[in-house]
């Protein structure tokens, strides 16, 4: 499940994500992407994983929620991504290399900074 975060203007597209995505709310969060990159040219992303006692935690589970962020890589200017498991950090880093988007991880702890930090 997810909810669309609304801490800031602009060319800002943010999202808490709590367990798995469905393929409908797949399809809503890129329609609501495609919507700000139609309206901006490009967007800067933030996305939000909350703790779900039923997802796993690695590289395969990160990929399936976030799937959704691939077809716009040319698109996004800035990913932030804002979660509790360290090993994300290497996952979004290696997400980077290959997507050429700017990505920054942020411990749940730091969420104010990642909002500082995308809004920048």
């Amino acid at each position: 499940m997810y909810e669309k975060i609304r801490a800031l203007d602009g060319n800002f597209v943010g999202y808490r994500i709590t367990g798995t995505l469905s393929k409908k709310e797949m399809k809503t969060i890129s329609e609501d992407i495609e919507k700000g990159i139609a309206a901006r040219g490009k967007v800067r992303l933030m996305i939000v994983v909350e703790p779900y006692s039923d997802i796993t935690i690695g590289a395969d589970a990160l990929y399936e929620n976030l799937k959704f962020v691939m077809p716009y890589t040319d698109r996004i200017e800035k990913l932030a991504l804002v979660s509790q498991d360290a090993s994300e950090k290497t996952y979004m880093a290696i997400f980077g290399l290959f997507s050429g988007i700017e990505i920054e991880h942020f411990d749940r702890s730091r969420y104010e900074a990642a909002l500082q930090w995308i809004g920048k």
